[in-house]
C-alpha cells in the first residue's frame, strides 16, 4: 500500500494505520513497516493481517479499474 505522508517517516520504521476503503465504511487498523520513502510518499507492508481485513483489501482492489481505465476483468 502506499501512501501521502506529512510527518517524517523512516524507511523500515514500525507503524500502526488506520485507513477505510473507498467501497466500504468499514475502517482496518493494521500495523505495517515502511518499505519505502520518497518525499512524502511511503509504501508500506502489511505485517498481520486477519482473514476479514484480507477479504476486504480484496474485494476493495478488485473493484479499482486496470491500467487501461477498465474494471477488473472479475467484475465482467
Amino acid at each position: 500500500m502506499g501512501a501521502m505522508i506529512s510527518g517524517e517517516l523512516e524507511q523500515d520504521e514500525f507503524v500502526q494505520l488506520r485507513f477505510s476503503l473507498s467501497s466500504s465504511s468499514h475502517v482496518l487498523e493494521l500495523r505495517a513497516r515502511v518499505c519505502h520513502r520518497r518525499g512524502y510518499y511511503c509504501g508500506f507492508e502489511f505485517l498481520v493481517v486477519t482473514d476479514a481485513q484480507r477479504e476486504h483489501i480484496k474485494v476493495a482492489c478488485e473493484a479499482l479499474p486496470t491500467k487501461e481505465g477498465q474494471e477488473s476483468k472479475r467484475n465482467s
